[in-house]
């Protein structure tokens, strides 16, 4: 990839936020992507991203800011680690540039091969930009830059006002957060929840609640020194937690991205979900 540290601190390529990839060819084949065809399918440099990914407008900002670099964005559906990680050990067909979900780059982290040290394109000279904690993330153990960061993503709890309204329940910002300051009033809500609106759920499944609370410890399962910790009190607290909620009624045992779910979020049988801030995108499509 011939960009230069001009390119990059200039709002180039790699200032969409992504991975670049370091070995190059042309489109990829091998997972069958869905080309957004915006720039007339002449993009020299092609970028990977699940649906939902980069508007036209902010692909058009970096055509404007590098126009001697032009990307053509596939929106890669189903399982993007999966199809990522197979077009790598295939060796073919690999984008010029990727997004690797947040949860997902610990692995890359050990692939580093695949991947161009983005401080040779200048990014440490833009580290002070950037949480430390998030640069660190796609930062390997030998110092080299997998990723620029594209988002924080803070989780927060989605829901309707409509449907809280009409169960009588706060349904302001403000007051439903006053009403949830501990898991345990979380819970409580819930039930009221229920008790007001019969098979009204505020969680749609276990796992989804066992997967917000755990990373809230800042802990995850396997720790920097590789050593597994997932037996640890954070992921125990996170389990009593779910499971807590289950015996309490308000979990919907309903799977994610199904039929079944987004028929009830539809009639409003599951009128809350927890996501990051990039979440109201899934919510709207649903």
């Amino acid at each position: 990839m011939n960009l230069s540290r001009r390119d990059l601190l200039a709002g180039g390529v790699a200032g969409l936020g992504m991975l670049g990839v370091s070995a190059l060819t042309g489109c990829s084949t091998s997972t069958d992507p869905k080309a957004d065809q915006s720039d007339g399918g002449a993009g020299k440099l092609v970028l990977w991203i699940w649906p939902e990914g980069f508007d036209k407008a902010t692909l058009a900002s970096v055509s404007k800011a590098q126009p001697s670099h032009r990307i053509r964005q596939d929106v890669i559906g189903g399982d993007f680690k999966q199809k990522l990680t197979t077009t790598f050990t295939a060796g073919s067909g690999l984008p010029d540039i990727t997004g690797v979900k947040g949860e997902d780059i610990a692995f890359f982290r050990d692939h580093a091969e695949y991947f161009t040290d983005l401080n040779t394109l200048g990014a440490k000279d833009i580290k002070s930009e950037y949480l430390d904690w998030k640069w660190g993330q796609a930062t390997t153990a030998d110092g080299k830059q997998l990723g620029i960061p594209s988002d924080v993503g803070p989780t927060a709890l989605f829901y309707r006002a409509d449907i809280l309204e009409q169960a009588g329940l706060p349904s302001e910002p403000d007051k439903v957060a006053a009403q949830m300051t501990t898991w345990d009033t979380f819970i409580e809500f819930g039930t009221k929840l229920l008790a007001a609106k019969r098979k009204t759920y505020l969680v749609r499944n276990s796992t989804g609640l066992f997967g917000t609370v755990w990373p809230q410890s800042g802990k995850g399962f396997i720790d920097e020194d590789k050593t597994y910790i997932g037996d640890q009190d954070h992921v125990r607290n996170a389990w009593d937690i779910a499971i807590k909620a289950f015996k309490a009624g308000i979990v919907a045992t309903i799977h994610s991205n199904t039929s079944d779910s987004a028929a009830a979020v539809s009639e409003g049988r599951l009128p809350a979900d927890f996501g990051a801030s990039w979440h109201l995108a899934d919510l709207m499509v649903d």
